[in-house]
């Protein structure tokens, strides 16, 4: 079994946005476009069953690997199967999980 080790830094951000659909509801609440905020990449079947491993690549940090799952809303790692989702995955940009996670370190102070 995998664990993740989820600082406590990513701790409240992940639990604000990483359900679908509160991911979806922030994204109509500050009228953005997927295309601002999407990104689309292409990935192989080694990642079957590690969003962690994308989360590393993409973001410097495997503890955001809900956020994943979420934009391809899917609820469990055992959905993340690059073959089923036609091996192109969703990812929230870069800059937009930094200015999110600011946001929220900003309101817990």
């Amino acid at each position: 079994m995998i664990e993740y080790n989820i600082s406590d830094h990513n701790n409240e951000f992940i639990n604000s946005y990483s359900d679908p659909v509160v991911m979806g509801n922030y994204l109509l609440d500050n009228n953005m476009t997927n295309d601002n905020i999407i990104e689309t990449i292409n990935i192989d079947q080694k990642y079957k069953y590690r969003p962690d491993r994308i989360a590393y690549e993409y973001y410097g940090d495997d503890s955001l690997f809900p956020l994943i799952l979420s934009a391809n809303n899917l609820r469990s790692l055992l959905d993340f199967d690059p073959e089923k989702l036609g091996n192109t995955i969703k990812v929230i940009k870069l800059d937009e999980v930094l200015r999110i996670q600011q946001t929220i370190s900003q309101t817990i102070k």
